[in-house]
């Protein structure tokens, strides 16, 4: 859907131009004057063009005569400028290769060498893309390929025997024969007539010439030429000089040739009886489709010269040259569009050079002189201003105009709904304001076309005038190039006119004037882009100059305004959103601005709509930004389309068509050129509010269903407007829908909950309640006041949240209690009165009691202390147990009522000492026999018996009654000592039983794993295989079957295998987890469970080591060495002991073994997902599986020992 636009046009008129290339780097062109039969001398000249003029430096000039007699003049075969080198090669037909260098230092400036000469002369050559190497066909049939320093790289030549290179099974792409026709098209073909093959027979107009054509990438090669004594064929050569095909026989070939840079196709000439072919071929030289040239300036004249082609950089242009015309043609959706075409005005023959980094810039090369062009892709769309955003687009086919308007007919291209036929090419398209009428501009004039609407849809276009350009007040031969609307019935066209250059024509269409139809401007201000706005107050068009300012086009002139870009921006839109002008521009490197802010990088299409900017990136990506008077505050999102809907994604390529606020859609073309129209979500939201606002509910509600929107927008967005425009049918109708999708009961719990008993009662009619039911209950809520209403609504909804907050509400405080306490709202009723201190501790109360009832004593202490009750905090914290001791005697010591009396306080703090003795917390239970009881001697036998030796120590020297040393506190150690050398004792003789028995265990393991984890079971040894492996795994080498299987006794199933009966049921895993944890002697988990009882031994023993140590200081204090130093030397063994266990039984793996061990566990688990146990079988995978596993060995610490005891 996309035309091609002229955005730089200039001539240069010199006589004699035999060949020009880009210079990429300067951006100018070198071009070669002669030779010619009058002068063999060769002018290099660089051509350059700026913003007024064209001017031309002379480079270098040598005489070229020609070395063969045969060959009268001289010729330039072809012409490339190195960059890198800043270097022009010329290859000329007498076989001289030269090359010119640049050198502003040097003090001649310009170096011109022959690098080599060719003696049978030169056909063609061509230097590879990566100007690496250059390609040569001689005229005695020969490949020369020649690296950047000449050196010759391969030669090869061609022969008749090339031909046979490629065997050739042809599918026939787009041969009539392969179509399919249906019997009806095949009964009506004579059998005995043959379909036509093709053998190659040459062209009327065959030349001889050959051509060259590099793919993209510069792998391969394609040379055109004709096999002597055969045909003309097309042979493609690798990049060593390495024929790789041949192409196919074909009628009428010619030497034209292009490889399009993508690589897929190679483009020629075929010449037949009533028409010119462009053949399109594949590397391996097969066919593959074509298409017919056409003028719509005249017939192809059967007898015209050479045509050569000529693909653009990045294949989305192919050029068509002839002697005096140049046609740009592209593709989409397999057709072939000419976009444009352009008069050269040549004696002679003509060539056409693209420029190397600018894709649709090119220059065209004739006798006459030099054409400088550049073109831009667009698409003629209409406005996007509702109500008139028909989504008219208009498509540009040579003399046709491809009209559809997609809010009426989906029409994918290359159809349409409407056609247009032109006199001559079509250059350009301008649409009138309100899109109901349209300008075409074409080589022989300008077309104005009305476009009624009947009913909302487009109707066909009517042709209004037609304004030729042969008019007195029309200068000669100008090139007509852009066409935009000014104003209504107002056009203003851009031409180009060797002489008068840039020329700036309006054309009045309001009314007839003779003669006063078409005038020029004074101006000549060169303007590179156009773009049209139009809103309430008519339509207005912009111009670009090539600095990036911004001007108001009229008919009298040019205006400049206040905004603009930095650059020069191919593409650009106008706003005005809130009464400010901002511009929106394009580069070809895809930066979006607004202004000169930079919006986006990665832009690949956009427009503008009154109410957004729409663009997509190439991260597939359309993008919604709402306009804003200030550019600042203008919002790109994110690429987060599942959270931002005004991001959405797209398929890869997609480009904007046109926008149709109206619809609330978009049209996007793929890359193949198929369309898509979509519903973006900030498209459908913005098209429901501006229903809402024209009090459109009926549209609104249609749009909201058919694009799955919330019904709550209808009243959210404009609830005062909704309820005073209240449309009962449209409600009903809404129910029904809604009823329809979603659970009625659901629908009525809702509508109740929004307090609308209309509603609530239209949706109940609408489900199948009993009348009986909802009736009495909705009559009831209509007497009620309009809280109570509420409060009993969301009472009978279960919202007891909102119910408590209609009573506070009420001021209904009695109420609301005894609501409090019947549903435990106590946390909200609190936040309620937060700032009420009197109800607020009646709630705490109330709460406080609920705690209580709850068992949540330490809670329930706290709420009465904070309304500081402190007889029911106290019994609260005396519940609670031992943890809150402290907190129990400082309640118990506040003021209370009744209060309580000494006796009762010290039967309290004796009863939390009895406690924190069992809880054992002896540091606790000896502060509260110190300090509440008064008893010293209570207070150290608590602290000796948590191993507290040095602080009852201190007590006791404190309290000055040394007789407790020996009375309470030599009692406590030597109680102490008889407790711990009895849990040592116990310790060691534990790891001796059970670490011998882990060892056994294991061996037996090792020796005999199945019989060891398949125990004595009848059927145990039924289709045993005898190939089992006895290594460490869990796998067999070939029985197919594991251990864990082979317990099971199937492979993938459930069941045992020696009884059948199933024990995947929960209580058999119970069982089995119970047998598990045991561990009895005999079984297979035994193991596992001494494993973990020496790791749980080796923790205890580790806890214990700080008491041993304070138990050990102790008696050394105390007199007791000889005590002491037993103990110690019982703790070193008990801990030595430990750490030969630990090394025992969790033995350090190697790290290959480790590496095995890991792959064997990913295969296991692997396993283990492909199919899982249940029940009791269940249990015994888990613990084979972490038999496996490497368990990491306790930390066992060391003793300090004294010094002082040796």
């Amino acid at each position: 859907m996309r035309n091609l636009r002229n955005a730089r046009f200039d001539q240069w008129r010199q006589p004699d131009v035999t060949s020009a290339c880009w210079d990429p780097s300067r951006d100018e062109i070198l071009c070669t004057i002669g030779p010619t039969a009058e002068n063999s001398a060769i002018q290099l000249l660089r051509v350059r063009e700026d913003s007024k003029s064209i001017s031309q430096t002379l480079v270098a000039s040598w005489e070229a005569p020609s070395p063969n007699p045969d060959l009268p003049v001289d010729s330039v075969v072809d012409i490339y400028h190195l960059s890198g080198t800043a270097t022009t090669c010329l290859v000329l037909e007498g076989g001289d290769i030269i090359t010119v260098q640049e050198n502003d230092l040097s003090p001649n400036g310009v170096h011109i060498e022959i690098m080599g000469s060719i003696d049978a002369g030169i056909q063609a050559a061509r230097w590879s893309p990566d100007e690496e190497l250059l390609t040569i066909v001689t005229k005695d049939h020969t490949v020369v390929f020649m690296g950047s320093s000449f050196d010759p790289v391969a030669e090869t030549p061609m022969t008749a025997d090339d031909l046979r290179a490629s065997k050739h099974v042809s599918v026939g792409w787009g041969k009539k024969e392969t179509q399919f026709q249906g019997r009806g098209a095949k009964a009506l073909r004579d059998p005995t007539i043959p379909e036509k093959v093709d053998h190659g027979l040459p062209s009327p107009h065959e030349d001889g010439a050959a051509s060259i054509s590099w793919r993209g990438d510069g792998a391969f090669v394609a040379i055109n030429s004709v096999q002597e004594g055969a045909r003309r064929v097309i042979r493609v050569y690798s990049r060593e000089g390495l024929l790789d095909s041949a192409s196919e026989p074909v009628d009428g070939l010619e030497s034209a040739l292009s490889w399009r840079p993508s690589g897929n196709l190679i483009a020629g000439i075929r010449r037949g009886q009533d028409a010119i072919e462009v053949v399109f071929f594949e590397r391996n030289g097969l066919r593959h489709g074509q298409f017919t040239l056409r003028s719509p300036n005249g017939a192809l004249d059967s007898e015209q010269d050479k045509i050569r082609l000529e693909w653009n950089t990045d294949s989305t242009v192919l050029a068509v040259v002839f002697k005096d015309t140049v046609q740009l043609w592209t593709t989409s959706n397999y057709h072939w569009y000419l976009k444009r075409e352009i008069a050269t005005q040549a004696c002679g023959p003509s060539s056409l050079r693209w420029h190397t980094e600018k894709a649709l810039r090119f220059a065209v090369a004739t006798p006459n002189g030099i054409i400088l062009a550049e073109q831009i892709f667009y698409s003629a769309r209409g406005s996007c201003r509702a109500p008139y955003d028909n989504g008219l687009v208009a498509v540009i086919d040579g003399d046709l105009v491809k009209m559809t308007p997609f809010r009426n007919a989906n029409i994918p291209p290359p159809m349409s709904l409407y056609e247009v036929k032109a006199e001559s090419s079509v250059v350009d398209i301008a649409f009138g304001k309100q899109n109901a009428s349209f300008a075409i501009l074409h080589h022989s004039g300008i077309d104005l076309y009305d476009m009624n609407s009947a009913q909302g849809r487009t109707t066909r276009p009517t042709l209004l005038r037609k304004l030729p350009f042969d008019t007195k007040n029309m200068p000669e031969n100008h090139v007509p190039l852009r066409i935009s609307n000014v104003s209504d019935g107002i056009f203003r066209c851009k031409s180009y006119q060797e002489d008068l250059g840039h020329l700036h024509l309006v054309i009045n269409t309001a009314e007839e004037r003779e003669g006063d139809d078409i005038r020029m401007l004074e101006t000549n201000q060169l303007l590179v882009a156009t773009s049209t706005y139009e809103d309430d107050a008519g339509a207005e068009s912009y111009g670009q100059d090539q600095n990036g300012k911004i001007y108001r086009l009229s008919e009298t002139g040019n205006e400049l305004l206040d905004v603009g870009f930095s650059s020069q921006l191919p593409w650009f839109e106008i706003s005005k959103a809130e009464g400010t002008t901002t511009a929106f521009g394009l580069s070809r490197g895809g930066h979006l601005y607004a202004n000169t802010r930079l919006l986006a990088k990665n832009c690949t299409s956009f427009l503008v709509t009154p109410s957004h900017l729409i663009f997509t990136t190439s991260n597939h990506f359309v993008k919604y930004v709402h306009l804003a008077g200030e550019v600042e505050e203008l919002e790109v999102p994110g690429d987060d389309p599942e959270k931002d809907e005004r991001c959405r994604s797209v398929e890869r390529g997609s480009r904007l068509v046109t926008a149709m606020p109206t619809n609330m859609s978009i049209v996007l073309q793929m890359p193949r050129g198929n369309l898509e129209t979509i519903f973006p979500r900030a498209m459908v939201l913005a098209g429901i509010r501006r229903l809402i606002d024209d009090k459109d509910y009926k549209r609104a509600f249609a749009y909201c269903r058919t694009q799955r929107v919330d019904m709550n927008i209808l009243c959210d967005y404009r609830l005062d407007q909704f309820l005073a425009n209240e449309d009962e049918r449209l409600a009903e109708k809404a129910v029904e829908h809604i009823c329809f999708l979603v659970d009625v009961n659901r629908v009525y719990e809702h509508a109740l909950g929004l307090y609308n008993l209309n509603l609530a009662l239209l949706v109940a009619q609408q489900s199948q309640r009993d009348p009986r039911e909802y009736l009495p209950f909705i009559q009831n809520l209509h007497t009620l006041t309009e809280l109570r209403r509420k409060f009993e609504i969301d009472d009978h909804l279960a919202r007891r949240d909102k119910a408590l907050s209609h009573l506070h509400a009420m001021d209904a405080f009695d109420e609301l209690c005894q609501y409090t306490s019947r549903h435990a709202l106590h946390q909200e009723s609190l936040r309620l009165y937060r700032y009420d201190e009197p109800r607020l501790r009646a709630l705490t109360e109330i709460f406080a009691a609920h705690l209580q009832a709850s068992s949540k004593n330490r809670e329930a202490g706290l709420a009465y202390e904070s309304i500081q009750n402190y007889s029911k905090a106290t019994s609260c914290y005396r519940a609670a147990g031992a943890a809150c001791w402290q907190e129990c005697l400082f309640a118990a010591q506040q003021q209370q009522e009744p209060p309580l009396s000494p006796e009762a306080r010290a039967d309290l703090a004796a009863a939390l000492a009895d406690a924190l003795w069992e809880a054992k917390d002896f540091s606790a239970a000896a502060t509260v026999q110190l300090e509440y009881l008064g008893s010293l001697e209570a207070a150290v036998r608590c602290l000796c018996r948590g191993y507290r030796f040095a602080e009852a120590m201190r007590l006791v020297a404190q309290r000055a009654q040394p007789d407790l040393l020996e009375a309470a506190v030599d009692v406590g150690v030597a109680e102490a000592l008889g407790r711990t050398t009895e849990f040592l004792a116990d310790c060691k003789a534990q790891l001796a039983a059970q670490v011998p028995r882990i060892a056994e265990l294991r061996l037996r393991a090792r020796e005999d794993p199945l019989a060891f984890y398949e125990g004595e079971r009848p059927g145990a040894d039924d289709g045993l295989p005898d190939d089992v492996s006895v290594a460490a795994s869990s796998r067999v080498t070939t029985g197919g079957a594991s251990l864990f299987t082979r317990y099971t006794g199937k492979t993938g199933s459930i069941g045992t295998a020696g009884t059948g009966v199933s024990r995947a049921t929960s209580k058999n895993r119970r069982r089995e987890e119970k047998k598990r944890a045991r561990g009895r002697k005999g079984t297979v988990y035994e193991e596992e469970y001494l494993v973990n009882s020496v790791r749980r031994l080796v923790e205890r023993v580790n806890d214990a080591r700080p008491d041993a140590e304070r138990l050990v200081f102790a008696l050394a204090r105390r007199g007791m060495p000889e005590r002491a130093r037993a103990a110690e030397a019982l703790a070193v063994d008990v801990l030595q002991a430990c750490d030969r266990a630990v090394a025992e039984v969790f033995p350090p793996a190697p790290a290959a073994q480790q590496q095995q061990q890991q792959q064997q566990d990913a295969g296991d688990a692997a396993a283990a997902e492909a199919w899982r146990a249940t029940g009791g079988e269940g249990v015994f995978q888990e613990f084979m599986q972490e038999q496996g596993k490497k368990s990491e060995p306790p930390v066992v610490s060391k003793l300090e020992k004294l010094a002082l005891l040796g």
